[in-house]
């Protein structure tokens, strides 16, 4: 009788326990397909005339294109979440510009290729003061100028990475391990890297921010140059007035016919608010290393610095001193940006001055949706035959961005 009584139990037992299993795997089945179709989704397409006149080329560039962007981010089961991200870009009518890709090198170039791919796809895991994951992302630090995404081009750039993002207090951190970048011209493939590490922290003060960075990358090409770029930068804005002060140093090796090269690299502002305005004076050095090698900003956002006319996104050998004043002034619900450049080499016996450009920007939102910008760059180069930058070269953008 005991024997069939226990019997009995361990069979009850054994049920309870499949039910219980039962039960639990299909709560977990639910809670993973409840996070994959309850994420969010959003979107943003943008259209875009671009005109570009350079002086050495006789076709003017005219770049018609749309950039499509489809983000969808699952919920959060167990603390892990994906983001997938689908970008397509799509040039209109016929290519009359060199996108670096169609072959029409009578035109100048307007670096915005028609192709389409998935441009993130990034498992993360979210837990206190911390985000981390692997996959393919955009990656930007501080102002872009050292690790960016290239966001005024149309095709992102992106990275293949395991990475962490993270803040303790005052104290922020990020640190990525990078595999594969993405420039703005590839789709289906990219530039393979190896012993990249990008490592950025901040720390808040009551006056500003302070900031340290090192970034070690190599690109895996059978080139064996490494270059190693690091430095620290403190920021703020007390009151009416804003202060930028940054200094860094880059070294590379095997980077001019097998010798190394070392440079610094200085960028500092000040300005003052008036009102709803803003002035800024600012100063930025991308030095040379004996005229052989002008400092890199191989991952940067680099549209952002030196003129939108795009004349400086790689640094000459001769390196560059850009000296500029900014003005922003708000007006009838726009916003009206202008700047004055003034450009010349670090280290150069052959010419003394690169040229002068003026941007013009007006931007305006209409909603939350909508924005619209216009953005004029005339470059007017100092004329000597030894100056590498010694065309003019003038473009007109005009954009509409509407997201969802």
């Amino acid at each position: 009788m005991l024997k069939k009584i226990a019997g009995n139990s361990v069979v009850a037992l054994a049920v309870a326990v499949s039910l219980n299993m039962a039960v639990t795997s299909s709560a977990q089945a639910a809670g993973f397909n409840e996070a994959m179709t309850s994420g969010t989704f959003k979107g943003s397409l943008r259209p875009r005339i671009e005109l570009v006149d350079q002086e050495n080329i006789s076709d003017n560039a005219q770049a018609t294109t749309v950039r499509g962007a489809f983000q969808y981010t699952t919920g959060t089961w167990k603390g892990l979440q994906l983001k997938a991200e689908l970008e397509t870009v799509m040039g209109i009518g016929s290519e009359k510009y060199n996108s670096s890709a169609n072959g029409n090198t009578q035109y100048p170039v307007v670096a915005d290729p028609s192709g389409g791919h998935f441009n993130r796809m990034f498992l993360l895991h979210k837990g206190e003061g911390y985000s981390a994951g692997y996959g393919r992302d955009e990656i930007t630090y501080d102002n872009h100028r050292w690790i960016g995404n290239v966001g005024w081009r149309q095709n992102h750039q992106t990275y293949n990475s395991a990475k962490i993002d993270g803040k303790v207090g005052a104290l922020s951190y990020h640190a990525a391990y990078v595999t594969k970048r993405y420039k703005i011209t590839q789709y289906a493939t990219g530039e393979d890297m190896k012993n990249t590490y990008f490592l950025n922290g901040a720390y808040d003060l009551s006056f500003g921010k302070l900031t340290a960075y090192y970034y070690d990358y190599e690109f895996d090409n059978g080139s064996n140059v490494g270059t190693q770029t690091y430095g620290a930068l403190l920021t703020g804005a007390p009151g009416n007035f804003i202060y930028r002060a940054e200094v860094a140093a880059q070294k590379r090796d095997k980077a001019n016919a097998g010798a190394d090269a070392s440079v610094n690299y200085y960028h500092m502002i000040a300005g003052m608010k008036v009102s709803a305005m803003k002035f800024l004076l600012g100063y930025e050095l991308l030095g040379s290393d004996s005229g052989n090698y002008g400092m890199k900003a191989d991952f940067g956002t680099n549209h952002k610095f030196n003129g939108f006319a795009d004349q400086f996104l790689s640094t000459p050998d001769a390196g560059l001193k850009d000296t500029y004043v900014t003005a922003v002034i708000p007006f009838s619900g726009m916003k009206f940006v202008a700047t004055y450049h003034s450009f010349k080499p670090d280290n150069s016996s052959s010419f003394d001055d690169y040229g002068t450009e003026m941007d013009l920007v007006l931007a305006r939102k209409l909603n939350r949706q909508v924005s619209l910008l216009a953005k004029y760059a005339g470059y007017s180069a100092k004329k000597n035959s030894a100056n590498p930058k010694n065309n003019d070269v003038s473009k007109l953008i005009v954009q509409a961005v509407y997201k969802f």
